[in-house]
C-alpha cells in the first residue's frame, strides 16, 4: 500500500510495495504529463518482463511524489544474475542503455543484476530515499505480476 503524503509532497520514508496497477492510480492520474509518464513506465517494465529476467523494479523521484508535473520517471531494474543484454531485440536492449533509454521513454534507468548483492543494493535504495536537498522521502518497489 501506498501511504499518504508528507506535508512536503514526498511519501514518509520507506519501501513501499504495491502492484503496477496500484501505481498506476496513485502516480498515473491527474495531469497528461503524469498519464503520459506512466505509459512510459508500463512500456518499460512489459518490455523487461518479457526477458523473463526481471526480479525488482523500484520506483523513487518526482515521479513518486505529489508534484503535478513530475520531471522524468527514475527508476532502477533489478535483473536475475545471469541476464545478459546479448541477443536481446532493439527495442528491449534499449532500456539498458542509459542515453537511448533517456531519450526513448524520458525516464532515467538504471539497472544491475542481482549478483551485485542485497548489502548494495540496500545502499542504493537507502540513497533513492533522500531528495536532492537530503531530505528524506519514500520510493515504490513494483510487484512483479
Amino acid at each position: 500500500m501506498i501511504p499518504r503524503f508528507e506535508p512536503d509532497g514526498n511519501l514518509p520514508k520507506g519501501v513501499h510495495q504495491a502492484t503496477l496497477g496500484e501505481l498506476r492510480a496513485r502516480f498515473g492520474v491527474g495531469s497528461a504529463r503524469r498519464k503520459w509518464l506512466m505509459k512510459r513506465l508500463e512500456e518499460i517494465v512489459e518490455l523487461v518482463k518479457s526477458t523473463g529476467r526481471l526480479e525488482r523494479v523500484v520506483v523513487w523521484g518526482s515521479f513518486v511524489t505529489s508534484k503535478s508535473f513530475p520531471g522524468d520517471v527514475d527508476l532502477l531494474l533489478v535483473m536475475d544474475r545471469d541476464f545478459t543484454v546479448d541477443g536481446l531485440d532493439p527495442e528491449t536492449a534499449t532500456v539498458f542503455d542509459y542515453t537511448q533509454a533517456r531519450i526513448a521513454f524520458d525516464s532515467d534507468i538504471f539497472w544491475a543484476k542481482s549478483s551485485i548483492g542485497e548489502e548494495t543494493l540496500s545502499l542504493w535504495l537507502e540513497t533513492y530515499q533522500q531528495t536532492r536537498d537530503f531530505k528524506p522521502c519514500g520510493i515504490v518497489e513494483v510487484t512483479i505480476e
